[in-house]
Order: structure tokens, then C-alpha cells, then sequence
């Protein structure tokens, strides 16, 4: 995979382990950046994209991630709530009542979903026009990380860079972010 990000196994939902469940078993995925800027679906909170499973049972097996859109807002109840989780639930308590009548001689299960988060950073851009969220730290940001830049080999001799860098920001192992203005677009999972 081209840039894979990749995610790890957070908690499982707070469902109980019912009887006629089909639970994931697997604990990482990885994702192309491809694939997250070009979700294959959406809805009106989440983007939906493509990724492949790398660890546990259902490893090279393929993946499907749901993540909030940039400027979308949630409680730390939302999964308590989630209209997709509650229907879940339910739909779990259906089946597995359709299961104990013996109705058809075969189980029927269903899937119970996990919640998963990013296990890596994602990078931060910056932009003259502050384009790219909140880690996009424009101009300032653009001189800082000059101010502290050594070229390597992934640097190429063509490339511009500001005639006299200054640091606004001081360098830190994590990414800097600032509160401003941008359209909703399409974000990264988190």
C-alpha cells in the first residue's frame, strides 16, 4: 500500500456479547491515502472508505472505516447514541429471539461493530491561505519549519524555500494547531 495509515483495536462496543454475534477478531488496518481522500461513500457526519485488515484473524481480508467530516461535532456519549450502534443493539436482540424459536435450521448472526482509532500521525500541510484545517498553520508556519530545516534526501535542489525563516512556533514532537475558518472538506480519519 502507497502511505498506509494505520489503526489499531480501541475498545470494544459497549454491546453485550450476544449469542448469535459475528465478532471482528482482527486488531489493525491499514489505509491508502488514496483511499481516504477519495471516500467511497458518505452520509451526513461520516465519510466511508476502503482499507485491508494486517493483524488478527481476518488479516489481507479487506476493511471498511467510517470517520466524522471536518467541523463534525460529537459528546463523549455519541457511541451510546449513534443511530448505527442503537440499530445494533436491536438488531441483535431480534436475532437472537428469531434463533431460540428454531424457526430455520441454521443460526443466523450478525455483525457487531468495533470502534478503532489512529495509531500513527497524520501529517500536517501548510498552505499560504490556511486551506488545510487546523494544523495548517499558513505563512508562520511555513517560515518556522524552515527556520529548523535541514535538507535531506527527500528534499530536491529546485525547491523554494522562504529567503529568511523565521520561528513563529517553537518545534514540538506533536502538531501545532490553530483555531480558524474552514470550509467543511474532507478529513482523515482520527
Amino acid at each position: 500500500m502507497n502511505s498506509p495509515y494505520e489503526i489499531n483495536l480501541m475498545d470494544e462496543l459497549t454491546l453485550r456479547r450476544v449469542t448469535y454475534g459475528r465478532y471482528n477478531y482482527a486488531n489493525t488496518a491499514e489505509f491508502d491515502d488514496y483511499d481516504l481522500q477519495n471516500p467511497f461513500a458518505q452520509g451526513s457526519f461520516r465519510w466511508v472508505a476502503y482499507g485491508t485488515y494486517t493483524g488478527g484473524k481476518r488479516s489481507g481480508q479487506p476493511y471498511v472505516c467510517k470517520w466524522f467530516k471536518t467541523g463534525a461535532v460529537f459528546s463523549e456519549d455519541y457511541f451510546t447514541l449513534d443511530p448505527d450502534i442503537k440499530a445494533v443493539e436491536k438488531a441483535a436482540e431480534i436475532v437472537d429471539r428469531f434463533n431460540q424459536l428454531n424457526i430455520l435450521s441454521k443460526e443466523i448472526k450478525i455483525n457487531v461493530p468495533d470502534v478503532w482509532t489512529f495509531d500513527k500521525d497524520l501529517p500536517a500541510i501548510l498552505s499560504r491561505t490556511y486551506e488545510y484545517g487546523e494544523t495548517d498553520l499558513g505563512p508562520e508556519g511555513i517560515s518556522s519549519f524552515f527556520s529548523n530545516h535541514a535538507c535531506s534526501k527527500y528534499c530536491r535542489p529546485h525547491w523554494t524555500a522562504p529567503a529568511d525563516p523565521v520561528e513563529h512556533y517553537r518545534p514540538v514532537s506533536s502538531t501545532n494547531m490553530i483555531r480558524h475558518t474552514v470550509s467543511t472538506a474532507k478529513s482523515k480519519p482520527i
